[in-house]
């Protein structure tokens, strides 16, 4: 999903001269649409191998690299480190959280922190500092959107283990009940004694063996 958003966002510049529309901050749309369509060849063999090493550490890493990458050059070619595209990072490192771990979350929030140095080094502090004018502070604005890096790698890895933690105890839980039902049913197969359950409409649904063979088949049979 990241990456179709991605491969999206490169298609748009490159459909807006077709309308008649001349974005600001859309440029190169030849480059986004060559971009785009190696993106797009690059989901098709993902989902290719995706059955095959989809369980993989390693592939899940390589994914989440190359989805950084992708979302660097896109937000190099836009508006550099005020492009609108800036969010996609962030869409990366939940998806880090949800693929591997929380501290992975971390990890690939330093990951694109650098990357997003690494735009910084190549448009300029100038560049930057001409499209926030006297209002922001350069260091302010780069702090903020570092911060803002690691505070959504580390709640959405908090988030993420708080599901795996949820889906984990509900898992034991329903094997719990599984062996409780197993040996009831043991039980109830082996006592010497009719028994009827019955619901609070008056209901016959269940009975054991015992009973089967006093009373015959008597679920779903009103008593009395």
């Amino acid at each position: 999903m990241f990456r179709l958003l991605l491969g999206l966002g490169l298609l748009l510049p490159t459909a807006i001269p077709f309308f008649g529309a001349n974005e600001p901050f859309f440029k190169a749309s030849n480059w986004h649409f060559g971009l785009a369509a190696a993106m797009f060849g690059f989901m098709g063999l993902s989902a290719g191998l995706l059955p095959r090493v989809g369980n993989f550490v390693w592939f899940r890493w390589s994914q989440l690299f190359l989805d950084t990458v992708f979302a660097t050059a896109l937000i190099l070619s836009s508006q550099g480190p005020v492009s609108p595209f800036f969010p996609l990072y962030f869409l990366n490192i939940v998806a880090a959280a949800w693929l591997l771990s929380s501290s992975a979350a971390v990890l690939m929030a330093a990951l694109d922190a650098t990357a997003y140095g690494a735009v910084l080094w190549l448009v300029g502090p100038d560049a930057l500092a001409e499209v926030l004018g006297s209002a922001v502070p350069i260091y302010v604005w780069v702090a903020f959107q570092v911060l803002a890096f690691f505070l959504v790698g580390i709640l959405s890895g908090l988030l993420a283990s708080k599901l795996r933690w949820t889906a984990e105890a509900l898992a034991q839980q329903q094997v719990v009940q599984a062996e409780l039902v197993a040996r009831h049913e043991q039980v109830m197969d082996e006592l010497p004694a009719g028994v009827l359950i019955i619901d609070s409409e008056g209901v016959i649904r269940s009975e054991n063996p015992f009973a089967k063979s006093l009373l015959g088949g008597l679920i779903g049979q009103p008593v009395g």
